[in-house]
């Protein structure tokens, strides 16, 4: 794909159609969206028509423009525009052949559906399982915070405190407190962690259960950002597809139109 290819996406009546049919049955993802090297919004999944404004200075698209061709981003906590659902933007620059930046794949998932998702693997165990930033903001975490505001109300960061950092270097650390165990674990491709604590007293009853949720919680984690990006990956080359064989077919005409001639 070329940039022109990529923003030429932009004039296919089809493109907001098919972006909304591959995020069907995905009840987390809020938006997929397509934003060409310039920072304008080729296509998006949202039915709402959305403002026809400039991306270029927003932190996800300095961070992946200037980034390596495989860079990607996580945002902290936002809002979508009627203030009811808070949302974290995942994005992952898109590169061309000879590496020129060609643009973003932008998907915006629910914060509630890492709590719900957590509820699922620890709800039994008694463990807490936290989704955190890599700036230290916790964004998501089962049983939810003490405080956590309900959608609609303001950041649900208000209601934590940032989590301890983990050491540089490190994919993987063991905090200990009189309390609590904490295990953590970075994720490769993304700058964001997944900590489970285990209260001091359970510990001993079967510390060994706790690698066991930190790969399933790292895992679902990752296998739904990666899922997102997939999407629309997977757009961006149908569209190149399209593009190429629409250029053959003009070369054959051409052709054609000589050997008549």
């Amino acid at each position: 794909d070329t940039r022109e290819e990529f923003r030429d996406q932009k004039n296919d009546a089809d493109i907001h159609a098919s972006l909304r049919q591959r995020i069907e049955g995905l009840a987390h993802v809020d938006l997929l969206a397509l934003i060409d090297d310039q920072g304008h919004v080729v296509g998006h999944s949202h039915p709402l028509p959305m403002p026809d404004a400039n991306l270029s200075n927003r932190e996800f698209f300095t961070v992946l423009r200037d980034g390596p061709p495989d860079a990607r981003y996580v945002s902290a906590p936002l809002t979508d525009p009627d203030g009811t659902v808070w949302t974290v933007h995942i994005a992952q620059r898109v590169t061309g052949q000879d590496g020129a930046f060609l643009g973003v794949v932008l998907g915006a998932v629910r914060l509630r559906y890492f709590e719900s998702l957590y509820g699922t693997v620890a709800a039994s165990s008694g463990d807490v399982i936290s989704l955190v930033h890599g700036d230290g903001n916790v964004l998501a975490r089962y049983p939810a915070l003490p405080g956590r505001p309900q959608d609609g109300a303001t950041n649900p960061l208000a209601a934590s405190q940032k989590a301890p950092p983990v050491p540089a270097g490190e994919m993987e650390h063991l905090g200990i407190t009189p309390h609590d165990f904490t295990a953590a674990h970075k994720l490769e491709n993304y700058p964001i962690e997944v900590r489970v604590s285990r209260a001091a007293h359970d510990v001993l009853r079967g510390w060994h259960q706790e690698a066991l949720v930190i790969a399933a919680g790292a895992g679902l984690v990752e296998l739904g950002l990666a899922g997102i990006v997939l999407l629309g990956v997977r757009q961006i080359r149908s569209q190149g597809r399209l593009a190429h064989a629409e250029r053959e077919r003009r070369v054959q005409d051409m052709r054609f139109a000589t050997a008549m001639e």
